[in-house]
């Protein structure tokens, strides 16, 4: 069995089950719709807000950005989009968001000029580093997409190229940590033939610094470099044209090859070369498998979902390709893709939903587990440029993802950039700008707390939440601080660095781990339910993790109240740590009787959030001792 783990990217604003809409709903409630896939309730909900007079400014503001997104996403209706991010706009409250998906509404329907214009017309609307990052980056991406568009004239394809450059040359010296920039930085380099700067781009997507490429790619350093230089050299023969593209393709840089291919004509010198045979099979595939997928999303977000034909129209075109690269083989699609291309991935159901998650591999190691005497080990995968992370994936838009999964042999997946994301934000969020923007949202939020738990004893509470994801981030700021004073390294760098290693401790090394251990001591009929693994995993982060705020803050999510394994998990902590408070108020400094207990977990010590989870840990008797019998 495949268990699947989440990762969210951004402060949530989204809810666990909701109680009947109102007559005109919250937004809270309509986000909540989205989240769980109820596209017609939540486009009802958002049309009502958006028009509703006595909402706030900043929730009307916020439907019309959810409202064009369903409009977009799913509708593919780029002017009823437009048009909401165009009315979202009169509002004047959160242009720099608005502005963001209007530019990446433009690109992606083939208005790029009007995107890149738009974006850059405007950025004074996205003061401040990061949000002023990417307004530059969604610019700049736009006229690299106007580059390479087949109509392009040549002489606009060099404006497009020069307008690039000098777009990149504004971003800041924080975007060296950022994934997104630097493969912008390498689409750039590929487009004007920059070797040396394409290499620096690849190993700073990669977050490379000692070698020129992840270790399972099996290519040396040298060869590496030899691909850029001779690939991107003027007199560039076919033959290290190819031995480029198919460096880019191992890295699941798909459209960045697809374009390069295209510009240089590399499958017409290539002819019969075996090595650009298997390129372009890859490009066969993914453009292949790529519409399936999206019709099958956009189908079921439309109410109109048929797992069962799109999982043998995707099985047929999986069997087809690797037939292909591998003539009479016996072995799965997933197998010969991986030996092929580097790609890793699985299939099934997730969150209900039939869906395929597969990415390139950067990372393949074994790694030895241990917690409070049980030892394992586990084969620990880090993927890519992810062919798919499934359905609800792409639903959420960037909101939140599927994070990875774990096996039942004991291999742990993580998806890459469900965790890159988290990091750089949670940086930003000390700019003044972005933290005056969360400061403002946060009154808010306490209310929709306090809303909720007149409803029910516990619930999701997002301003709970946010208060403690700023404590988390301050306690990653003082040691980031704390190591760039002692190393010289760059702050920023070193932040980014830290909060992924903080993350995956917990989220991976942890929370998969204690999987794999349960994985081990509970078998046949005395297996544990997909709650009940979940419920563990999630007290073991909260019982080791190094911070155990930055758990905490991922536990109590918008999955609250909801009856995925999650959900349950995420609630019975809730009530679990709520009930240790309200037996134990004088030890909880600062606790407040006049306000629900739920909502001030954040007052807890972190060797209190250690000890409360072992408490509530069935794998430890009262006394904190391993149980011979733990069900």
């Amino acid at each position: 069995m495949t268990r699947f783990f989440s990762a969210i990217l951004a402060l949530p604003v989204l809810a666990g089950a909701c109680a009947a809409a109102a007559a005109t709903p919250t937004l809270r409630e309509g986000e909540t719709f989205y989240f769980q896939s109820q596209i017609p309730e939540a486009r009802q909900a958002f049309s009502a807000l958006a028009a509703d007079p006595g909402a706030s400014v900043q929730d009307r503001d916020a439907a019309l950005r959810d409202l064009a997104r369903i409009q977009w996403l799913i509708d593919v209706d780029a002017k009823a989009a437009l048009a909401s991010l165009d009315q979202a706009l009169t509002l004047s409250t959160d242009h720099c968001r608005t502005l963001l998906m209007s530019v990446r509404v433009l690109d992606e329907s083939g208005d790029m000029r009007a995107a890149a214009a738009r974006a850059h017309e405007r950025h004074g609307d996205c003061p401040g580093q990061a949000q002023g990052d990417d307004l530059t980056g969604a610019e700049m991406k736009a006229l690299l997409d106007d580059a390479a568009a087949a109509g392009t004239s040549d002489a606009m394809r060099r404006q497009d190229l020069q307008e690039a450059g000098a777009a990149m040359a504004r971003l800041s010296a924080d975007t060296d940590a950022s994934p997104k920039a630097q493969a912008l930085r390498l689409r750039y380099a590929l487009e004007i033939g920059d070797a040396p700067h394409a290499l620096q781009a690849w190993k700073g997507f990669l977050w490379l610094t000692d070698r020129n490429a992840p270790a399972p790619f099996g290519i040396s350093d040298a060869e590496v470099e030899r691909r850029f230089r001779s690939g991107l050299a003027p007199d560039a023969a076919a033959s290290n044209q190819v031995a480029l593209l198919s460096l880019l393709v191992r890295g699941g840089f798909y459209r960045e090859a697809e374009r390069f291919d295209a510009a240089h004509g590399v499958a017409a010198r290539a002819g019969a070369d075996p090595a650009y045979a298997r390129v372009k099979l890859y490009f066969d595939m993914r453009r292949d498998i790529d519409s399936a997928i999206l019709d099958f999303n956009r189908a079921t977000a439309r109410g109109k979902r048929d797992d069962s034909a799109f999982v043998n129209v995707l099985e047929a075109k999986l069997q087809a390709r690797a037939a292909k690269v591998e003539p009479g083989s016996k072995r799965t699609p997933l197998e010969v893709l991986h030996d092929a291309y580097g790609l890793y991935g699985t299939d099934g159901t997730t969150g209900g939903y039939a869906s395929l998650h597969a990415g390139h591999v950067v990372q393949d190691e074994r790694m030895a587990i241990e917690q409070f005497g049980r030892k394992g080990e586990v084969r620990f995968l880090v993927i890519e440029n992810p062919v798919s992370n499934g359905y609800q994936s792409w639903l959420w838009d960037g909101g939140a993802q599927a994070g990875g999964w774990s096996e039942q042999d004991g291999t742990i997946v993580q998806v890459r950039p469900a965790y890159t994301g988290g990091s750089l934000q949670a940086l930003a969020s000390f700019q003044p700008e972005i933290a005056k923007r969360l400061a403002d949202r946060q009154p808010a939020l306490e209310r929709s707390d306090l809303e909720a738990l007149a409803k029910a004893p516990v619930a999701y509470l997002p301003g709970l939440q946010a208060r403690l994801q700023k404590q988390a981030d301050e306690q990653v700021a003082a040691r980031a601080r704390a190591e760039a004073d002692r190393t010289g390294q760059p702050y920023a760098r070193v932040f980014a660095r830290l909060y992924w290693d903080l993350q995956v401790g917990h989220s991976i090394r942890i929370h998969e781990g204690r999987h794999s251990l349960d994985h081990l001591q509970f078998t046949g009929a005395a297996a544990l339910t997909g709650p009940e693994l979940e419920y563990r995993a999630k007290l073991s982060e909260l019982e080791l993790a190094e911070l155990p705020r930055m758990a905490l803050y991922n536990i109590l999510s918008s999955e609250i109240g909801s009856q995925s394994p999650h959900g349950i998990a995420n609630t019975r902590i809730l009530e679990g740590y709520s009930r240790w408070v309200d037996a134990h108020r004088g030890e909880v400094k600062g606790f407040d009787p006049a306000v629900p207990t739920p909502v001030q977990l954040d007052k807890l010590s972190d060797e209190q959030i250690h000890a409360i989870a072992h408490s509530l840990d069935p794998q430890f008797g009262a006394q904190g001792n391993p149980q011979s019998n733990p069900k």
